[in-house]
């Protein structure tokens, strides 16, 4: 890790220290985001489940280099494209099949 800072030019260091939403995740904090907001769907499934009124679902952890998506929308193509190898390199109409193949839903 140090020698990845080392290596980084000043300027860079001063944009991530001032704004560390825009800094580059690893893929184990990619993964921990994931695991959150998992926890919150699963306990918002719980939740609603066991009542007749409606719960409002909850916001997924802000991602960088992520544009933030509406409530109730689902992610953009050219950002599950972005975050997906298995979509990368792909034509938007591929990438459209590929996801309805692993998931059963489309995207766009």
């Amino acid at each position: 890790m140090t020698a990845i800072r080392n290596d980084t030019p000043d300027e860079a260091l001063d944009k991530m220290e001032m704004h560390p939403e825009l800094a580059q995740w690893s893929g184990i904090e990619g993964l921990l985001a994931l695991l959150v907001d998992e926890m919150r769907n699963l306990t918002w499934s719980f939740l609603q489940s066991r009542t007749e009124e409606r719960l409002p679902r909850p916001e997924p952890l802000p991602r960088p280099g992520l544009k933030s998506r509406p409530r109730g929308r689902g992610r953009r193509l050219e950002d599950m494209q972005r975050l997906d190898p298995r979509l990368r390199g792909l034509s938007p109409a591929e990438a459209q099949q590929k996801i309805f193949e692993l998931t059963g839903h489309s995207y766009g």
